[in-house]
């Protein structure tokens, strides 16, 4: 039997890098698990934080609530004048303390509205142009006395109640003319936004002939609670009646539909014939009297040449509210519709 001899010269750096190697394993588990820790202890940190926020927040709103000197108020739209440019505001305040010394007013900007108290409540009425917001500019005064104190209130919405986003929509083909039938087959898109703020009787897709009603198409439907299993039934006995469309099933909301009419053009001498304007547009009217207008398509129909002209054709919107009285306020209309191209 042949006695082996271990040649230390290679077997000691074998068992160093065997030793280094241990060593460099245990201290990469001890540094993820100090890395997880540090996760941990992060997240922990910032749920933390959050609930600091949390409480600062509601602290503070109990403060201004514990310090203000209003204990409920009220703005409610009234009128609008589109001619006049103005708009009636109702203004309902309470106060945490009165007497019947007690004075109230409401300042916008520099123009004061005094309100009168009956029992604890003092109202009154503001006439305010439509073109300044106030927004940060209302301030509460509430005299006792001699005594005054003032709150400036933060946030008023007052007239900006998104008028130009109430309604919108897109049609994604023009008419057709052919052996004198005008016709139209096309899907609309449409969005009616605001119910929470107005309540609608009719909310319809329509076309006019140089200012002439020719179709109608009824989009409430599209816009029924689902729930509502009735909703169309109601809205049945609504047309035969005549009688305005119950709000509570109404709702805003966002969708497409397909629009399809046609029309025989009146037949008329070729000398007779003229040119008319053709108009698509999207109308809702609320239980009040203002009437919105979306349009998203016009052209002309050359009467001599009895042809619609293609080189008329116009996709931009042109977005138009009309007050009580009929005046109309044209609207900016938010830049995000592209321009469509006339196949």
């Amino acid at each position: 039997m042949k006695n082996r001899k271990f040649n230390w010269k290679y077997i000691f750096p074998i068992v160093l890098i065997v030793f280094v190697l241990g060593i460099f394993g245990l201290m990469y588990g001890k540094l993820v698990q100090l890395t997880n820790q540090l996760a941990y202890l992060q997240d922990s940190t910032s749920i933390i934080l959050s609930d600091v926020d949390g409480m600062q927040s509601d602290i503070e709103k109990t403060l201004k609530q514990e310090t203000s000197i209003i204990e409920n108020y009220e703005f409610d739209i009234a009128d609008m004048d589109f001619k006049k440019m103005t708009y009636d505001v109702n203004v309902s305040v309470i106060p945490k303390e009165y007497t019947e010394k007690t004075r109230v007013s409401v300042f916008f900007g520099t123009r004061e509205c005094k309100l009168t108290g009956t029992g604890y409540v003092y109202t009154g009425k503001a006439t305010l142009p439509l073109d300044d917001s106030f927004d940060g500019n209302v301030t509460f005064l509430i005299a006792n006395d001699k005594k005054k104190n003032t709150e400036v209130l933060e946030y008023y919405e007052g007239l900006q109640t998104g008028l130009d986003k109430v309604l919108s929509g897109e049609l994604d083909h023009p008419p057709l003319y052919k052996d004198g039938e005008l016709s139209l087959k096309a899907n609309c898109s449409f969005a009616l936004d605001g119910a929470e703020k107005y309540e609608f009787d009719e909310f319809a897709l329509v076309t006019e002939l140089d200012g002439e009603e020719i179709y109608r198409q009824d989009l409430r439907e599209e816009l029924l609670y689902p729930e509502d299993e009735d909703a169309q039934e109601k809205i049945d006995s609504t047309e035969e009646t005549g009688e305005a469309l119950p709000d509570d099933i109404m709702r805003e909301g966002s969708g497409e539909v397909l629009y399809k009419f046609s029309y025989e053009m009146p037949q008329e001498e070729e000398e007779q014939k003229k040119d008319q304007r053709i108009r698509v547009f999207l109308r809702a009217v609320t239980t009040d009297g203002y009437r919105f207008e979306y349009t998203v398509f016009q052209g002309n129909y050359l009467g001599e040449e009895d042809k619609l002209d293609k080189g008329s054709y116009d996709f931009e919107p042109v977005s138009v509210v009309y007050d009580k009285r009929d005046n109309p306020l044209k609207l900016d209309i938010p830049d995000n519709n592209e321009e469509q191209e006339v196949q």
